[in-house]
């Protein structure tokens, strides 16, 4: 469940910038797809960086009503690799672009996982 796709499906793209409350709509329809998806009986893995704690309760809360357990999946960069990557790319162009300031405000106010949320940490290195 891809949170860019969300987005780009209603016309939005997160790395120019989406007013907050229409990111929490493309948020709420991605929180009613995986409840469908879950209800169907098939995994699903939320594709978003979900910096706030609070986004990745309110998925961990729909997966838990239907009795699915969760993972939080850590992809540990440090800034200067998440900026060098977001350069890269304005090159390369092979996704859309996310301003640099977008990236400099998700790291400022980034709300690392708790020891109770279950996560696998992976480095950079790992892949």
């Amino acid at each position: 469940m891809s949170l860019d796709a969300i987005n780009a499906e209603r016309g939005l793209h997160g790395g120019t910038g989406i007013h907050g409350e229409e990111w929490l709509k493309s948020h709420h329809m991605a929180l009613a797809r995986v409840g469908e998806l879950l209800d169907q009986g098939r995994p699903v893995i939320v594709d978003d960086t979900s910096c706030f704690r609070w986004l990745r309760d309110n998925f961990r809360k729909v997966a838990t009503e239907r009795g699915v357990p969760t993972t939080v999946v850590l992809l540990e960069l440090s800034l200067e690799e998440v900026l060098a990557r977001a350069r890269r790319n304005e090159v390369t162009k092979e996704r859309p672009p996310v301003m640099e300031a977008i990236l400099l405000d998700l790291a400022k106010g980034f709300e690392w996982p708790g020891p109770d949320e279950n996560v696998v940490t992976v480095r950079p290195e790992d892949f």
